[in-house]
């Protein structure tokens, strides 16, 4: 989720989250500076047991998780969040020493693509296989 909301800075198409139109995250920042819930994308609980059909974390820390990915730069795209901009928010539960590096290279510590798709489908083979 993190990396397509943050695709337009990568691309150097915005310089923010809120400025990067047509993502989730946009869409989310709009709506809750009217105290709306876009009625499209699941909402953010904070807790799994809260909802079942809920993003279990809060709004404010999914907010400053695409802040500080998107403040590090990428060796292979070009845009990055420029140091002078003020953070979406001041708190974090996140480690900052340890998160730069996963984000960087996601890929290579899981072994695969960041994709639902493509965990679906190996689920699915996987359990083909076992049952078999």
């Amino acid at each position: 989720m993190a990396y397509v909301d943050l695709n337009p800075i990568r691309a150097g198409i915005a310089d923010t989250p809120e400025a990067s139109a047509h993502t989730s995250i946009c869409r989310r920042i709009r709506a809750a500076r009217h105290g709306r819930q876009p009625a499209s994308l699941l909402p953010f609980s904070g807790l799994a047991e809260e909802q079942t059909h809920a993003l279990p974390f809060h709004f404010e820390d999914y907010l400053t998780l695409l802040d500080m990915t998107g403040r590090i730069p990428h060796t292979d795209k070009p845009g990055v969040i420029r140091p002078d901009i003020a953070p979406v928010l001041a708190r974090t539960g996140l480690d900052t020493v340890c998160w730069p590096a996963l984000a960087s290279s996601i890929e290579t510590h899981f072994s695969t693509s960041v994709s639902l798709t493509l965990a679906h489908r190996r689920f699915g083979r996987e359990n083909r296989q076992s049952s078999a």
